[in-house]
């Protein structure tokens, strides 16, 4: 959800999916109820964002580009239409935005993914090759919630084992053998909470952001190079890549996390959001948090979503909110939009 962004903003344990419309029965997970945490109903991207609808249907809006500019290439900037904005049809119960594409669960437990699937390798001083990335292509099957990261994408099957698809230079698709909660993609790393409450991450550690704290958690958000994570009792714990305090957590108690590019925001137990890191709009940051926060619409908020250089978050009046920069991807459509 990203300095390469990958949002990805996941379930928590004993977190819900909802079938859509009143014509549906809601249908719970398995899974011990630590910590109840509403799903991710809403999911911005690097510049565009997705949300489901109380009806069920997906929203979607912002940019349906990319524009690449490879450094230390000799190959000029180019644009690609991507599409990661134009939802498809149909009932879906989960999603998140990646970088430049989005997958969603839809209410059968199919994967539908769209946007971007295909990445580059670009030789320093050279030319660049465009290649199959394969993350906008997922495997068949049923699936509890899915995760968009970079140029790959993981999902927790009905049977609690992982799936993850698309680029794996560094080992980012290969997750381990067992059964898990929820699966959180980044840039080019992955995380996932075991059944047991614990972590483990696995892929690219420049920054430490594959060195998963010891003891249980209750939900984990994958950022660009780093991680946050909420503990049993509410508390936060972030790792990985520091560059503008986006680890530097604030104390006291939350009830979600949503770590983005370079910044995070979380939900309070009283519906409020507060936000750390680097902030984009005006480039200043105060202790590694955003310096005016009157930049947070007024809630109160259900769930959020922390992107590349926005956030997005639901209502608890089903109405959706967008704040940061860029302000096509940060004009979220009239609602409502589902909150349970």
């Amino acid at each position: 959800m990203k300095a390469s962004l990958a949002s990805a903003i996941v379930l928590l344990i004993g977190a819900f999916v909802t079938r859509c419309g009143d014509e549906h029965p809601g249908e719970k997970w398995p899974g011990p109820a630590i910590l109840l945490s509403p799903a991710p109903f809403i999911s911005a991207g690097w510049d565009h964002a997705c949300a489901i609808r109380g009806n069920g249907t997906l929203a979607c809006w912002g940019s349906n580009e990319e524009l690449d500019c490879p450094p230390w290439s000799g190959s000029p900037c180019f644009t690609h239409y991507w599409g990661q904005a134009v939802a498809p049809e149909g009932w879906f119960v989960a999603l998140d935005a990646g970088t430049f594409h989005t997958c969603g669960v839809r209410e059968d437990g199919t994967l539908a993914c769209w946007g971007a699937n295909e990445s580059f390798s670009c030789v320093p001083f050279g030319p660049c090759t465009v290649f199959d990335g394969g993350q906008s292509t997922p495997p068949a099957g049923a699936f509890r919630s899915v995760s968009a990261g970079y140029t790959h994408s993981c999902g927790v099957e009905a049977a609690g084992t992982i799936r993850c698809w698309g680029a794996n230079e560094h080992g980012q698709s290969s997750p381990p053998a067992g059964q898990f909660q929820a699966v959180a993609a980044g840039t080019s790393h992955t995380c996932a909470l075991r059944l047991s409450g614990e972590l483990t991450c696995w892929g690219l550690n420049w920054s430490g952001q594959t060195d998963a704290p010891a003891g249980v958690f209750a939900s984990i958000s994958a950022g660009g190079s780093f991680n946050c994570g909420l503990r049993p009792d509410g508390h936060l714990e972030c790792w990985g890549s520091n560059t503008s305090g986006q680890t530097e957590s604030p104390a006291g108690v939350f009830r979600m996390v949503a770590a983005g590019s370079d910044h995070a925001c979380g939900i309070r137990p009283d519906d409020t959001v507060e936000c750390w890191g680097f902030n984009h709009t005006s480039g200043s940051v105060v202790n590694g948090h955003f310096l005016s926060e009157g930049r947070i619409p007024p809630g109160p908020f259900v769930t959020i979503s922390a992107g590349f250089a926005r956030t997005c978050g639901i209502r608890r009046d089903g109405t959706a909110a967008c704040w940061g920069a860029w302000a096509g991807a940060s004009d979220a459509p009239p609602g409502p939009f589902k909150t349970e």
